[in-house]
């Protein structure tokens, strides 16, 4: 029996206490941070996923003039073997 109203005691007292549970300053500010912290983390990874990006296109613009610069010798070549033969 006394085991039953302890039971109720504790079930009652959480009750009331969840219902006038209200978040202090300081855990809200903790909160808050932990928020802006997340999304200058986020804003980080996007810089630095844009800043690979970057990079590849990049090498791939790189590539392309090697290979029009090729182009480019290749003919020249063509034209001076035409010229002497």
């Amino acid at each position: 029996m006394k085991l039953k109203f302890l039971f109720l005691g504790l079930l009652a007292m959480n009750i009331v206490a969840c219902e006038s549970y209200e978040e202090s300053d300081s855990v809200a500010a903790m909160r808050e941070a932990r928020t802006e912290y997340i999304k200058a983390q986020t804003a980080s990874e996007n810089a630095d996923a844009a800043y690979r990006n970057a990079q590849v296109k990049m090498q791939e613009l790189n590539n392309a003039l090697k290979k029009h610069r090729m182009r480019l010798i290749f003919r020249e070549l063509k034209m001076m073997w035409k010229k002497h033969f």
